[in-house]
């Protein structure tokens, strides 16, 4: 019987000509060091080794049309990430975990664990991986999937209106973003159909496009595109009777950095932010924005 494993997963590109990414291999290499001794296995794709493998490949990380669609745009100035749209706006994330969940070298019910690898621009990630295994064999004792929401930021401030609107039914003010930073799951068919439901969604074109109609939209800052598509999977999820037992998640007190427990202070803090995010957004929006949460998730 094969034993389960905790597997770690990340990505990286090269830079040209290998791809249209920057030079992230010392990255690579620093992420592989720190971590090959904490993990059973651990996996790293680039543009260039899966292209490699199948070339079927190429269509996920290169779109001629997807790419001059954004071009000559009419929309506020900063609201445009033009490194994202040279990798097909990052429809690789939910690629490689589907290509990491069908991998028939991991056993089923093996714990994989996806985290960014920009460790030179977010040195904190360092500490991250200490603690990575022991936080997600925590928090999938009981679930599939364990996502991250690494401050109390606004839905609307990192995905735009018309998902939102389309698949949530609100304006997701009194709704927290997912981070795509970091993803834990356990490898069965619960998860599959999940991260499945998350591919769907970040390979239609429309719904990874920066464009919008709200780009002034108050406090919107840019549509991250497969954040933006987690966190849409991540409330049709939740708030679905028969599946919400499966997804969970859990609070970073400080950005993005991964702590194992919480002391009396960071509880303060959380509460404290928390109440502050309700009141400043209105609490009547926090119950409405979920009541029709429900109603999406179940008949939408």
């Amino acid at each position: 019987m094969n034993k389960k494993k905790i597997i770690l997963v990340s990505f990286y590109t090269e830079g040209k000509p290998h791809d249209g990414g920057e030079n992230l291999t010392i990255q690579k290499n620093i992420f592989l060091d720190k971590n090959k001794r904490g993990f059973d296995n651990v996996i790293l794709y680039s543009p260039s080794s899966l292209i490699k493998k199948n070339k079927d490949w190429e269509s996920v990380f290169y779109n001629k049309e997807f790419f001059a669609s954004h071009k000559n745009y009419k929309q506020r100035k900063g609201s445009i990430n033009n490194k994202w749209i040279k990798l097909n706006s990052m429809l690789w994330k939910p690629a490689i975990m589907m290509e990491t969940l069908k991998n028939i070298d991991i056993p089923n019910e093996s714990i994989i664990i996806y985290h960014d690898i920009n460790l030179l621009k977010y040195p904190y990630y360092l500490d991250n991986f200490h603690n990575l295994k022991e936080i997600f064999f925590e928090k999938l004792k009981n679930s599939s999937i364990a996502l991250c929401r690494d401050s109390f930021m606004k839905l609307s401030t990192d995905c735009k209106q018309e998902l939102i609107r389309g698949y949530l039914g609100s304006h997701g003010n009194t709704l927290y973003h997912v981070w795509a930073g970091c993803i834990g799951m356990k490898k069965n068919k619960i998860s599959i159909d999940f991260c499945k439901y998350w591919l769907d969604l970040t390979m239609i074109d429309k719904n990874r496009s920066q464009l919008t109609e709200f780009d002034n939209y108050p406090d919107f800052a840019w549509h991250s595109p497969e954040q933006a598509t987690l966190s849409i999977a991540f409330y049709r999820w939740k708030y679905n009777l028969s599946r919400s037992k499966n997804i969970t998640s859990f609070f970073t007190i400080n950005h993005r950095r991964m702590l194992i427990k919480w002391n009396f202070r960071n509880k303060i803090v959380y509460y404290k932010q928390f109440c502050f995010f309700i009141f400043k957004n209105n609490i009547f929006k926090f119950f409405y924005e979920r009541i029709f949460l429900i109603y999406f998730s179940h008949f939408l």
